[in-house]
């Protein structure tokens, strides 16, 4: 048993002897019985246990209601079938223009009127001639009262909303004054229009609105003292961590490229510096094979002029751009790879560059 209904059975009002109500619904309603305008807790179809008497009993569902009246014999069982019906609020409804054909859910409707609605979800739609149609959504509790004013726009034509500092400057569209201070401008012709504001010490301001059928354009001028230009807010967006990385491959681009240049260029020169040490290690064997005669190691005495003149002009070149080409591709390898040695003339190291 409920604690509303025990606490209705126990009051002093009800002490004594008690009956049974069985209370049935019609078709496949359901909802919470109600006795005396206490919730029991006990939905329908159910029997309740009350004391004797008259009593009223509702029983409320989804936006559904149903009341009667019963009298309870002691030790008697009353039985009640009730039928639900819809149990809505309280509109008026009003139009403009008045002459607009209103309907609710489809049914037309006579405006300004003031009607009873059910509860739940309802659209209104209204249309006149050179307005737009318009249609609203009305949500309607139990119990609850709404006054709607459907205020249609005219076809062709928008609103401008004007706000303004300072509050009492003049506003002017397509150079005619139309208000003083903050406003709304109705009935605007859809297009292109020129809204400025005047006041006297300050500079004017003035700006291009587009006027959409049936929408609004909402408008901010500013006056400042006349001389002054007018302030603007710069709004720095920071970049993305996407953009950020981005930013950093594009600065290192021409790095890398000439990075991957002076890779090329140093496997080149280390190869044609091979190519080089090859042909005077063959330009030495020559010099051996030919010059010491004996194969004793020694240059024969009458060939050593001969000897000198060959190694001079054969032997030590091809060794000296040989190692010249080592040492280019080496510093270019190393360049590419991104750290470069720098040493004086005497060879020692001096430091390095940073990686590209």
């Amino acid at each position: 048993m409920s604690t509303a209904l025990l606490a209705l059975l126990s009051s002093p009002a009800f002490a004594g002897e008690t009956g049974d109500v069985f209370v049935t619904l019609q078709g496949k309603q359901v909802g919470e019985i109600f006795v005396d305008g206490q919730p029991t807790g006990v939905s329908a179809p159910g029997t309740l246990k009350v004391p004797s008497g008259n009593h009223m009993i509702q029983v409320k569902g989804d936006c559904l209601s149903d009341t009667r009246s019963v009298d309870v014999g002691a030790n008697q069982v009353a039985r009640l079938e009730m039928d639900l019906q819809p149990l809505g609020g309280f509109v008026q409804l009003s139009a403009n223009p008045a002459e607009a054909a209103v309907t609710l859910d489809g049914a037309p409707v006579s405006v300004p009127t003031a009607m009873e609605i059910s509860c739940g979800r309802h659209l209104l739609k209204a249309t006149a001639d050179r307005y737009l149609p318009y249609e609203q959504e009305l949500l309607v509790d139990m119990g609850g009262a709404y006054k709607i004013d459907l205020q249609l726009s005219l076809d062709g034509f928008g609103q401008i909303s004007v706000v303004v500092n300072p509050v009492d400057a003049t506003i002017f569209l397509d150079g005619l004054e139309v208000a003083v201070g903050p406003t709304t401008l109705a009935e605007v012709p859809k297009g292109k229009h020129q809204i400025s504001a005047k006041k006297d010490g300050l500079s004017d301001r003035e700006t291009e609105v587009t006027v959409s059928s049936g929408g609004t354009t909402r408008v901010e001028l500013d006056l400042t003292p006349a001389g002054a230009a007018p302030t603007e807010v710069a709004i720095v967006v920071p970049p993305t961590e996407s953009e950020k990385r981005q930013k950093e491959r594009n600065a290192n681009l021409p790095k890398l490229v000439a990075g991957g240049g002076l890779i090329v260029v140093g496997a080149g020169s280390l190869a044609a510096g091979g190519a080089r040490l090859s042909a005077a290690n063959k330009q030495y064997a020559v010099y051996e094979t030919d010059f010491d005669t004996n194969g004793d190691g020694y240059i024969d005495p009458p060939l050593e002029a001969d000897a000198k003149d060959f190694f001079a002009s054969e032997v030590r070149p091809a060794k000296i751009q040989a190692y010249t080409l080592f040492s280019l591709g080496g510093v270019a390898l190393a360049a590419g790879t991104g750290v470069v040695v720098l040493v004086d003339a005497d060879g020692a190291m001096l430091g390095y560059t940073a990686r590209f």
